[in-house]
């Protein structure tokens, strides 16, 4: 179901963003808007029920890898930019300078806690702020505890529902769902995530007040010194101009989608509709990089990744390779990395994320 729901969704959210770049006109631009909001609402229902399907099912697994918290904190709290000063709200982001430069953890998963907490937290809230504040609780020669800490100036909650508010496909009140749209699944998610951590999270609000969502997680301290702190603040198209990109993927929607955004950071790009055409056009043509598709017919991605990884020729069998994948119900990341791949992007993706993969592994 992942795939066959995420698929379609990639070609409408896809082309709104195509058609959004060629110029509409006026009287388009605000129609056009309203599709992509109502199709990237509908994006995060599917998201958030097979991601609360996955941990039910107990098939999240932590990663512990390198990185900077605090770029990561400011990388969300500049996602979050636009929406929030669309609605006449400052979000804020305090950094305790204490915090080591690398640690030992789980960005994505972290990143997804964060996400939730910050976007409840500008959905409801009209007028004030957001802050994303972060300080170190204690440190030892291994470890670093922190807090982690979400306020905002919103609605607020009344403290009988302080808790229900966890609960799966609940919601505060009754109107909620209306009024603001959602599953009732993000605080459940994130709660689970945090437990995950073996932590807790904690809630002070009071209705009109506001509220402040806080947990703690301890990590491990990073003796990796050499991680590259990696910030793109803009799409530079010219970092792919001329590069050659294969894009092997089978639905011509798919792909009329991905050579629209790839052309237009002029880049180079040729296609083949499964893995037996792709092995066929790198045998004749050198590529800067290929995107994979997973899921096709006569021969997938993971046979052709398997398959370029152990040809004769060593220039392929070092092509860097992003995998394009609408799964989300299994362990992928670790799953694709293990068969050949150098990272991936979910489908539907975002411009900007897949933009920042490819240049990643220019």
């Amino acid at each position: 179901m992942s795939h066959e729901v995420r698929t379609p969704l990639n070609a409408v959210i896809g082309m709104t963003n195509i058609l959004l770049m060629d110029n509409p006109r006026p009287n388009q631009i605000e129609e056009l808007n309203t599709l992509k909001f109502a199709a990237e609402n509908l994006l995060v229902l599917v998201n958030d029920i097979l991601d609360f399907s996955k941990i039910e099912s107990g098939k999240v697994i932590l990663e512990n890898i390198s990185f900077y918290l605090p770029l990561l904190v400011n990388n969300l709290k500049n996602s979050y930019h636009f929406n929030a000063s669309d609605k006449g709200i400052k979000i804020n982001s305090i950094i305790d300078e204490n915090i080591p430069s690398q640690i030992l953890g789980d960005p994505t998963r972290l990143s997804q806690i964060l996400n939730n907490l910050v976007s409840n937290a500008i959905k409801f809230t009209e007028v004030g702020f957001v802050d994303i504040s972060i300080r170190k609780l204690e440190e030892d020669s291994k470890r670093i505890s922190i807090r982690f800490e979400i306020s905002d100036s919103g609605i607020g909650i009344a403290p009988e529902k302080h808790q229900s508010v966890f609960d799966s496909f609940s919601q505060a009140n009754s109107d909620t769902t209306r009024k603001y749209g959602g599953t009732g699944l993000g605080l459940t998610i994130t709660k689970k995530l945090i437990e995950l951590h073996n932590s807790q999270i904690f809630i002070e609000s009071e209705i009109g007040k506001g509220s402040t969502f806080y947990f703690d997680i301890s990590f491990e301290l990073s003796n990796d010194k050499d991680v590259k702190i990696v910030s793109f603040d803009d799409l530079d198209s010219n970092k792919l101009k001329d590069k050659k990109i294969l894009l092997v993927e089978d639905n011509p929607f798919n792909q009329l989608i991905a050579r629209k955004f790839l052309e237009k950071w002029h880049a180079i790009v040729e296609t083949a509709d499964n893995g037996i055409f792709a092995l066929e056009k790198l045998t004749v043509n050198k590529y800067d990089l290929i995107l994979m598709d997973i899921q096709m017919p006569e021969m997938d991605g993971i046979e052709t990744t398997k398959a370029i990884r152990k040809h004769r020729d060593i220039s392929l069998q070092k092509i860097p390779i992003i995998a394009l994948t609408a799964v989300a119900m299994e362990n992928d990341k670790e799953k694709l990395l293990k068969d050949g791949m150098n990272d991936y992007i979910s489908k539907p993706f975002n411009p900007n994320e897949l933009f920042k993969k490819i240049t990643k592994y220019m």
